[in-house]
């Protein structure tokens, strides 16, 4: 779908984590990553220098109990089938076209999670909100290509938050049972509508059995 493309990449990153006391850790890393797309075309050739980080604080109320604060900075830069497709894409059932001109996406987040671990029951719930400014997305024109609906990739800023969860309780030395919910909402504010693609509530229950060995479950979703 694509032209032949010579694509590099190098990256270097770093994490770290300081404990202030028993009760309270920072951790803080960063990724500086660099990628270059050279087709084998008349499509522009693309270099991206791109900086990630996030810093994050650990706080312990008890033993069993944890809270989590984390914010990030996010950098991705558009992939080689954003930038140079150009063809009917059988998995998605559209004619994609590429665009050479896309700039990296830029996001800020922050999440907040809650952790707790018993004797017999363990669990975490986290709410998380994400900005991202040139958020890259495929937009249909309305046109028709080799029988398929025609789409082309473009970018505007976009919005996601949402929860997600999970607890697990023993029953017994050889039986558990788990459960979790997770929901996100998107939206693409530069259009003023709800983002494509993305995954509805779920929920999750399942049980386990192990004995020495063996091991068996069943999950419903």
């Amino acid at each position: 779908l694509s032209p032949p493309v010579d694509q590099r990449t190098f990256a270097g990153f770093f994490y770290e984590e300081y404990t202030v006391d028993p009760h309270v850790s920072l951790q803080f890393g960063g990724r500086v990553e660099r990628s270059s797309f050279t087709p084998d075309s008349d499509d522009p050739a693309r270099d991206f220098t791109n900086f990630s980080g996030s810093v994050g604080l650990l706080v312990h109320p008890s033993e069993s109990t944890t809270v989590a604060v984390n914010l990030a900075r996010a950098v991705r830069n558009p992939a080689l089938e954003e930038l140079y497709f150009r063809g009917p894409h059988a998995g998605t059932f559209a004619y994609e076209t590429g665009n050479p001109d896309l700039q990296s996406e830029r996001a800020f987040g922050v999440d907040l999670s809650l952790r707790w671990r018993g004797s017999r029951a363990s669990g975490e719930v986290t709410y998380f909100l994400n900005n991202i400014d040139n958020f890259i997305f495929r937009e249909y024109t309305g046109a028709i290509e080799e029988e398929l609906p025609e789409t082309f990739f473009t970018a505007g800023d976009a919005r996601l938050q949402g929860i997600e969860s999970h607890v697990d309780v023993s029953l017994t030395k050889t039986l558990s049972v788990e459960g979790g919910l997770d929901y996100v909402h998107g939206e693409l504010l530069a259009v003023d509508r709800p983002m494509p693609r993305v995954p509805p509530l779920r929920g999750r229950l399942g049980a386990r059995y192990q004995k020495n060995a063996f091991t068996g479950g069943a999950d419903l979703v």
